[in-house]
């Protein structure tokens, strides 16, 4: 006759076997789904990376060539003229750009206080242009063609465009931001932001001298245009601006889940950094914050 035995359950070895390829295999589809989770938010801030240098490409040319439209105002005054590592605050009724005290060189650290967040304390300068509205001498743009900072057509009795460049945060997330102050039909400067993420403005300026007007002598930034104390030689400097040099830092929003390292970037080149170790933001140093960023350098001739 056959007995018949009992089933035998699972010994303590083959368990604990079962519980470690268990564990191994939720592990393994852990890290499968944490590192798809990073490569998504990788490619959200290439996009939106992509879709601010995009952007910044065509938004500041347009502007540039409102400078360009006609001859210069013939007033004897700076069509363009810039702060370095500095805070914009409205000029109020100022229209003369030498005499406007509400941004001076060097008043960015002050105004960010004890912050020591990038998106304020970033060495950005601020650029202030000039130019004819609606009522300038005949030629393209007479017709109400040229338009302010934010794409508004200038009326009819606009006169002189201003716009001031310049970096601040964003009153709700604190992000930074390109923003542009414009002369609004109530004749008051009011300030849009325009691009958001861009972390760092940095200005150089390429003077030409009499004998050469459509050659470039030099680069300079804002402060080295500066004659302390003396306006008319001062606005005689910024008389021989031909042309204007960009660099932006575009920032994308963290990503907790993007893996990232401090790293130094130099808006203008490493090699300006060097040359210009006063300017404050011709280097920026940042930290480990999970973000993705790309620089964007632009230059652009003004009239000959």
């Amino acid at each position: 006759m056959t007995r018949l035995h009992p089933p035998h359950g699972m010994t303590l070895i083959e368990l604990l076997l079962a519980l470690t390829l268990g564990l191994l295999v939720t592990a393994a589809a852990w890290q499968g789904l944490r590192l798809g989770r990073q490569a998504l938010a990788s490619l959200d801030q290439q996009q939106q990376l992509q879709d601010q240098l995009r952007l910044a490409r065509d938004w500041l040319p347009r502007l540039f060539r409102q400078l360009n439209a006609r001859a210069p105002l013939d007033d004897g005054l700076p069509i363009v003229y810039g702060w370095d590592d500095a805070v914009y605050r409205n000029p109020g009724t100022v229209r003369r750009f030498s005499d406007i005290n509400s941004i001076r060189n060097g008043n960015r650290p002050a105004a960010c206080g004890s912050s020591t967040d990038s998106a304020c304390r970033n060495g950005s300068d601020i650029l202030a242009l000039r130019y004819h509205g609606a009522d300038g001498p005949s030629g393209p743009g007479s017709d109400g063609g040229v338009l302010n900072c934010i794409g508004q057509p200038l009326g009819a009795s606009s006169g002189a465009a201003y716009a001031f460049l310049h970096v601040n945060r964003h009153s709700v997330t604190g992000e930074p931001q390109l923003s542009c102050a414009y002369l609004s039909a109530n004749g008051v400067f009011t300030s849009t932001g325009l691009i958001p993420g861009v972390e760092s403005l940095q200005l150089l300026y390429g003077l030409a001298d009499a004998t050469h007007p459509a050659q470039i002598t030099q680069w300079r930034t804002a402060s080295e245009l500066d004659v302390a104390g003396n306006r008319a030689a001062t606005e005689a400097q910024w008389l021989q601006v031909r042309a204007i040099r960009l660099g932006l830092v575009l920032r994308s929003a963290s990503q907790p889940s993007q893996a990232s390292l401090p790293q130094t970037l130099y808006p203008l080149g490493q090699a300006h950094a060097a040359q210009h170790p006063a300017d404050n933001g011709a280097s920026l140093s940042l930290p480990a914050d999970h973000r993705q960023r790309r620089l964007l350098q632009l230059q652009f001739r003004l009239g000959t």
